[in-house]
């Protein structure tokens, strides 16, 4: 390396003093030196401007992610060669200098250069240094003692090599620089080792990053847990629905997060995917039921992770009812007539609908009950909400308790596995028509009077209790106060049901007048 020095320092001389460029001179540092006399850099000069403070702060914004993710690999770098009296250089696209690391003895000799953060350090500014062939040229590069243009740097070595995002473009360069006698061809090998460091966590980030958008992008809560099904990662939505911070949630296990035993127990050992489950969340002091879908990770056929994404049930209800079609079509203007007595009752009608009341419709079969439904419906503040319409006549005995109000899952010999939601729950925020009521089995009224009392349901075969928010419109062809007196209709339901009643005259009035 002696031999090296000297013979570049003789080279170095004869090109300055008589322009001739000595056989032996490294490609491109013959380039560079005509390069820098091109630019009419002075090779005794060498000191390096630095930006004023604002436009310092400018560049240090610039490139935050870049300092955040190289300083650390810097200082792990660094430690290997701490007290050898090398100084490591983080540089932007630029050239300039925005962060370094170094023994207090390298700190302080090149900082008479100028060799400090807010410093451009390119060719035309400072003379061929590495730094700069490492950015111009796009491969790392290692330089001694005169091989630099400017006889001030002519103590030093310095190895680069540039930093590219994930599409191969320049950010940066990382720089180890020392005296020239403690040039080694390992420093390159070490800088470009940093740089590859650098490269990769900045992949890894953005990877990170993209993820995390993808995560929070998704309509729906989710949930990752690790192989002992603690949660390691959480999105937006879900930390939303279960109104819950991020770091309150994430080392949980799902058992503090999940009410339903079974469920959970299904979940610890599934192999197989588990979809559309009814459940119950624990919020912040609340209760949340959703519905959720669990797939498993699995590594070299080990379980190694869960996700669980999952939705409100008040949504998905919602989006089953407008798929199946539970929404109401007839509005007052589909009730043509020219009838004064029809004319009141539509009026009556629409007051009605502007109400909250349960409202019973008493009228012939064929009279259009559901029709008056409909439209009261439409014309309330419900609108929006499903229309859930029921004929009691048509459901079987045995089976109207839990048609109204669900069941959970194994609640009977032939039901549903998961469970079933009963009309009132895809009725809720909206309203449920019971056509034919006085069809009811009289050991349901009770139940549905209890429903109407306290806005609450609970399923066969369950026991937690779903606060609902629905309104009955009741209609019968019957007359209810005559049931009640025959112990066929309860007096209480009747008069529950009955705030608002309007009357529909049969046809056979309606074609005589």
């Amino acid at each position: 390396m002696k031999d090296f020095i000297s013979f570049m320092e003789r080279a170095w001389w004869r090109y300055v003093n008589e322009g001739v460029i000595t056989e032996g001179v490294k490609e491109e540092v013959r380039e560079s030196w005509e390069l820098c006399k091109f630019y009419g850099v002075d090779p005794f000069g060498g000191v390096g401007e630095i930006l004023d403070e604002d436009n310092m702060k400018i560049r240090l914004r610039q490139n935050e992610d870049l300092i955040s993710v190289a300083h650390p690999i810097m200082e792990n770098v660094y430690k290997q060669v701490t007290g050898s009296g090398f100084l490591f250089v983080l540089v932007d696209r630029d050239g300039y200098l925005i962060d370094r690391i170094g023994d207090d003895s390298i700190l302080g000799e090149t900082r008479k250069l100028n060799f400090v953060e807010g410093a451009l350090w390119t060719e035309e500014a400072v003379g061929t240094n590495a730094i700069a062939l490492a950015l111009r040229l796009n491969k790392p590069i290692q330089l001694v003692g005169a091989e630099h243009y400017c006889i001030t740097h002519h103590i030093a070595t310095c190895s680069a090599a540039p930093i590219h995002d994930e599409n191969g473009n320049i950010i940066g360069c990382l720089d180890m620089t020392g005296l020239k006698e403690d040039a080694h061809p390992h420093n390159l090998g070490i800088v470009l080792a940093g740089a590859c460091s650098i490269e990769k966590q900045l992949a890894l980030i953005k990877s990170h990053k993209l993820i995390d958008a993808t995560f929070d992008s998704i309509h729906e809560g989710m949930l990752i847990m690790d192989h002992n099904f603690v949660v390691q990662r959480v999105n937006e939505i879900a930390l939303k629905i279960l109104n819950i911070s991020k770091k309150e949630i994430i080392g949980m296990h799902i058992q503090s997060i999940l009410e339903d035993v079974d469920i959970i127990e299904d979940i610890l050992s599934q192999t197989e995917p588990y979809y559309d489950v009814e459940c119950v969340f624990y919020g912040r002091n609340q209760k949340i039921p959703c519905r959720i879908n669990a797939v498993p990770i699995v590594a070299n056929r080990k379980i190694i992770g869960t996700v669980i994404t999952f939705r409100e049930e008040k949504y998905v209800r919602n989006v089953v009812n407008k798929l199946a079609g539970f929404k109401a079509s007839y509005t007052f203007e589909d009730i043509i007539t020219n009838d004064e007595n029809m004319k009141k009752i539509i009026e009556t009608a629409k007051k009605a609908a502007r109400s909250d009341c349960n409202i019973l419709i008493e009228g012939e079969s064929g009279t259009g009950k559901e029709l008056f439904a409909q439209a009261i419906h439409n014309y309330s503040k419900r609108s929006k909400g499903p229309f859930i319409a029921v004929n009691c006549a048509s459901i079987p005995r045995e089976l109207v308790e839990s048609e109204l109000f669900g069941y959970e899952r194994g609640a009977f010999t032939g039901a549903n596995k998961e469970g079933k939601p009963g009309k009132f729950e895809l009725a809720d925020n909206g309203t449920i028509f019971l056509d034919e009521i006085g069809e009811l089995p009289y050991e349901v009224q009770s139940k549905l009077l209890r429903v109407l009392d306290n806005h609450k349901i609970v399923r066969v075969g369950g026991t937690e209790e779903k606060k609902l928010n629905v309104r009955v419109i009741a209609a019968t062809n019957r007359n209810l106060s005559e049931e009640v007196n025959k112990k066929n209709f309860r007096n209480d339901l009747y008069y529950r049901i009955n705030v608002i009643k309007i009357n529909i005259p049969p046809l056979r009035e309606k074609r005589r007048r």
